[in-house]
Formats: structure tokens, sequence, C-alpha cells
């Protein structure tokens, strides 16, 4: 490509001449003047070149005579001006050839960019902007050049494209990232898209519905789709259901309006606005209330999340790192605890129907039905908020939001966290927000008394170590969470189970083997008895199982002295039987490959080996001092 050393204009292969200032072309690394590589037609011209007109037949006698005495003169003269510079000279000398011009820079690039820029020329900013980017690839100025200039052609996946590459380049870069959602998020206004209203016969207003939404400016696909839920929104919220006018001006002009109801207005109001934008993704909530005229009026709220890059509305799935089968039994949980929290004395609830006031009653229980993948929820500055009906049970109480804040990372999806400035404030944040079932393990009935269950260690060879912690669940199982750490946190196992305390009592191991492998043992019974052994691999930045063993030893129940003869016992690798020598070999190489002992709780009964004793695991409160 070749660029006027004047002006800067890009130039078209072939021109002797730039088109905007009309200086002449230089030549550029060398390359000849016009039509370089090409071949001379049939007039002797190179290609692109506008041959001449034939001459008329009356003149080319003379046409000929006067080119036949200009080339002898040119030959003449020829002759006498070598003849005359070659006095004294080796004529065997190379010629004096002109040094090819310096390409320009990528700051002067950028610079012609800026100025086309400011001179609305599009075509030859962007052409500009992505040299600098060729030469420059982390050239920040550059990327979002290209990107005004792509929004001036109207171009705008482009635009998008663009900065994506260049946050490719540049991750954590605010300034593409800015502009990125300024491209990604359309422009839109609150507007009233539905007003209903009655009025008695002296001008007073009886009843109202009103509905008001934001409307995306745009005729492209993802800006339809997202006006289009809003479009849906109307209708399904059904304003008929909340229609009093009629009724409304019946009671006033049959005069039976009665008088504590002067001056209310009945019908129904919904009212969107924006709530909370970051990235491509932009939440709205809206208020609702509606009047009948009755004791007192209803409340309610709704809420909507949307990918503004592709236009579709988010799911609470699609917010929460947990599987969909447990997002109901876990949301329920949260509101219970939130409720603690935040109305202690009251425990967060009214009496229920049997008086107990207790986290069973009606109404929540009735939360319970709303905690599923339908769960109405939006997004805001404090968190994730998820909406409970609280008018479905009647009289009830309790707080109708559950917030989840944005340093939960065991719940929510990495792209939903806080940003953290490295792994000890997200390990803290994490131990934080579990702390109620970490320390769950303090009152846990263990014969080998011990509330030290968790471990920051590197257990996979890389630089960062990896954060461990045991829970103890409603169910009196043990749950194993790994974390690890690369510029935010990273759920490597969710719940891994280590058993339950039943019958004998149960026991657990976790230790870190040679060669950066992480091993899990847990055993439990009490007339029947059984263990599992597994070992996992890091493999593409997930916990993959590399060896299962199993083991299950049970009476022979069909005997009524099952307790006197001898159990049955089974003994499997990945699922697959294997005799008990086989099991006991690779039982007693794992046990000599452990590295370093990470956790553990031994009941008296246990058969795991004492390897797994002298663990660098630490209590809740040590750890958190630990991590400031």
């Amino acid at each position: 490509m070749i660029h006027c050393r004047n002006c800067g204009n890009i130039i078209n292969m072939g021109s002797g001449f730039c088109g905007r200032c009309g200086c002449m072309v230089a030549p550029e690394n060398g390359q000849q003047f016009g039509y370089a590589n090409q071949t001379p037609n049939a007039y002797g011209a190179w290609a692109g070149y506008q041959a001449p007109t034939k001459p008329k037949k009356n003149a080319v006698v003379i046409t000929a005579a006067i080119a036949g005495a200009a080339l002898a003169l040119l030959v003449i003269i020829t002759i006498v001006l070598l003849a005359g510079s070659s006095g004294g000279q080796d004529v065997d000398a190379p010629p004096v050839t002109r040094a090819p011009l310096t390409p320009l820079t990528a700051a002067e690039l950028l610079d012609l960019g800026e100025k086309y820029l400011l001179d609305l020329n599009y075509e030859q900013a962007l052409a500009h902007f992505l040299d600098v980017i060729e030469i420059e690839p982390r050239n920040v100025r550059a990327y979002i050049g290209a990107s005004e200039a792509y929004i001036g052609l109207g171009d705008t996946d482009g635009a998008i494209a663009i900065l994506q590459q260049g946050l490719m380049e540049m991750p954590e870069n605010d300034d593409l990232q800015t502009r990125l959602n300024e491209i990604i998020i359309p422009d839109y206004e609150i507007r009233q898209t539905l007003y209903q209203e009655s009025r008695a016969s002296d001008g007073v207003l009886l009843a109202r519905n009103e509905y008001q939404q934001p409307v995306f400016f745009g005729t492209d696909t993802r800006v339809r789709r997202m006006n289009e839920y809003f479009e849906a929104e109307i209708v399904s919220t059904n304003f008929e259901e909340f229609d009093y006018l009629e009724e409304a001006y019946y009671n006033r002009e049959g005069y039976v309006y009665e008088e504590a109801n002067a001056g209310r207005v009945a019908g129904y109001e919904r009212i969107w606005k924006e709530s909370y934008r970051i990235n491509q993704y932009i939440s709205f909530c809206a208020s609702g209330y509606w009047d009948g005229l009755g004791a007192h009026g209803g409340f309610d709220m709704s809420g909507v999340t949307f990918d503004a890059s592709i236009g579709e509305v988010l799911r609470i799935a699609d917010i929460l790192i947990i599987p969909p089968d447990r997002i109901e039994e876990t949301l329920y949980y949260e509101y219970v605890e939130y409720q603690k929290v935040i109305e202690p004395d009251r425990a967060g609830l009214a009496q229920g129907n049997d008086g107990s006031g207790s986290y069973n009653n009606g109404f929540v229980e009735n939360v319970r039905q709303q905690c599923g993948e339908n769960a109405i929820f939006w997004l805001a500055e404090d968190g994730v908020h998820i909406f409970f009906d609280q008018y479905t049970f009647f009289y009830a109480a309790g707080a109708s939001e559950l917030i989840i804040p944005y340093t939960r990372f065991d719940l929510l999806r990495p792209q939903f966290t806080a940003r953290t400035s490295g792994w000890r404030e997200a390990y803290s944040m994490l131990l934080s927000a579990n702390e109620s079932s970490i320390r769950a393990m303090d009152g846990a009935f263990l014969w080998r008394g011990t509330n030290s269950f968790v471990v920051i260690e590197d257990i996979f060879g890389d630089s960062t170590p990896e954060l461990l912690y045991v829970t103890l669940d409603d169910t009196y199982s043990y749950n194993l969470y790994i974390w690890s750490y690369e510029n935010e946190a990273i759920l490597l196992m969710d719940a891994k189970s280590l058993g339950a305390m039943a019958g004998a009592g149960g026991s657990f191991g976790v230790a870190k083997l040679t060669g950066d492998r992480l091993l899990t043992f847990s055993e439990n019974g009490d007339e029947f008895w059984g263990s599992s052994t597994e070992v996992f691999e890091l493999r593409s930045g997930a916990l993959q199982s590399a060896l299962s063993l199993g083991y299950w030893s049970e009476p022979q129940w069909e005997y009524e002295d099952y307790w006197d003869r001898p159990h049955i016992e089974t003994y499997s690798r990945n699922g697959t039987e294997i005799t008990e020598r086989e099991y006991k070999e690779l039982e007693a190489d794992l046990n000599a490959a452990i590295e370093l002992p990470l956790i553990s709780s031994i009941s008296n009964d246990s058969n795991i080996p004492d390897r797994f004793t002298g663990s660098p695991a630490k209590t809740y409160q040590e750890t958190m001092a630990l991590l400031g």
C-alpha cells in the first residue's frame, strides 16, 4: 500500500500522482513508478494506460517527418552530453540511484487516521487505523478509532468485532471494554406505551392503567428482540385483569362510592427502569402497584436481564454457576439464611399457621415454589435480586427479596462476580460467603475431634495455591470444595461427597499425591461398611477422575445369625470388580505416593492410613486471619 508523503492519502497501485493533493508519488521500498510487475500492451504502454487514438491518414507523412527530425536531434544532443560528462571520470562507475523513502510510522498513521476521522472520511480513517493495528497489535487508540470509523460506515458488527479483537490482546483494558459496552448496548428511552383512564362526570379521576417501558433505538436483530420482549410483556400483564375503569365509574356515578375510598384511584401501573449495566449485560426492574379499592392495594416486582450482544433474555440458570437441578434447593436455603441475617429477632417471619414462627411455615414453603428456573430476578449494584410474590400466601410476612452479592463466587458465574485484586481477596470472600456451612463442621460428631477443615496449598504445581474446605450440610454429609485462582476464582470441585455421619461414624482424608495429583478417601457404615478412593488430575483447567477404587462389606442378611457369619466383600476398580489382592496393591501404591496430607477426619473404627494425619489444615478463624 502506498501513502502520499504530503497528505498521507492512500494511493492506488499504478497512480503517479496523489488524487487528493496532486503531489507526485514517491516510491516506497524501491518500488518503481507506474504499473510495476505488469507487461506492455499492444501500444507499448503499461496495462491501465489509456491508448492514444489512431491518427488521421493525411497527417501521417507530416507526423513521421517531424518525428524523424526530432529523433535525429535527440541523438546528437545525447552524444554531446555524454562526451562532456565523461571527461576525467570512470565510465564504468555505477549510476547514482535514489534511496527509497521510509514508510510511514505507526504514530504517523495514527495521527492521519484521527485526522481523517475528524474530516468524516471514514474509509481512509479505517484503513489507517487497521494499518496501525497490524504494526502495533496493542495500540488502544487504533482499536477505538477503528470502531468509530466502522460506526461511521454503518457497520456495527465490524465495530464490535474490532473491539473484541483488542480485548483478546488486552483483556483488562477498561477503555476498550467501555467503548464496547457503549456500542453493544443500544440507546433507549422510557416511554409510556399504554395509558387508560376513567373519570366521573365532574372530571374527577377514578381509575387509571399505565405502562412505561424501555424502547431501544435501531433496526438490527438484537434491538428487535429486546423490544419484542416488552411488547409481549404488556400482553402478558393482561391489563383487562386490572380493568377497574368501568367499575370505579359506576361506583361513583351510582352513589355507592364508599367514603373511605375518596381520593383513591383504582387501576394498575407498571414502570420499568434500568437497574444495572456492565459489559454486554443490561438489566431492568419494574415496580407494579394495583388498587381495586378494597382493604388495600397490592405490590409486585418484575425483572429482565439482556445479553445485548445477541438481544437474548437471560434466565436465572444463566446467572448461577450451580446445576439446574439444584437451583430450587440452593435458592431456598439461601433465602432462609438471608432471613436469619436481616431479621434475627423475628426469625424474619410472622407466625405461621401452626403458631411456631419456624422457617417451615406457609410463607417459606411458598417461597420454595418460586425458587426454580423461572424465578423472577434482576441485577442491581449490590447483587442479584430474586423476588418472591408474598401476596400469593395471604397475610404472610417476610422479606420479598433475596439478594446474592457479587462476591458469591460459589453461586454466580465468573462474568457476574466482582473482580478481586488477587487470590487472597478472592479466597477471603469465598470463605466468608460459606462461613456457616464451614463452621458447622466444628460441631460435627467426630471421633478424633478437630475443627481444622480449611487448606490453602499449591496442589497442582502452578504458582498460585488452591483453596480447599469441607462443609457439613443439612443431611449431615461432608462435602469437599476446591477453588483455584487465575484472574478470578475458578471452581474445580463442587461439593464432592466425603461420606456422612452415620452409624459407627464416618472418616475421610484428602491428600496431595506425587505428580501433582489429588487423592480423596472416605468410608462409613455400621453393620455394613464401605469405602471410596479416587484420584484426580488437573487437565485443561478441570479436575478429572484418573482412578476410582471401591470396597463394600455387607452381612449375609438371609441368615438369622448374620452377625456371626463373615461379611461378603467386594472390590472394584473404575466400576469393574477386581480381586482383594489387586485392590490392596493399588491402595498401598497410593498410600506410598502421598506427598502431603491436606484434610482428615478419623473415626475409631477407621481403616484410614496414618499418612493422612499431620495435615496443614487450619480452622476458619485461623485461615481468615492469615488472609488478612
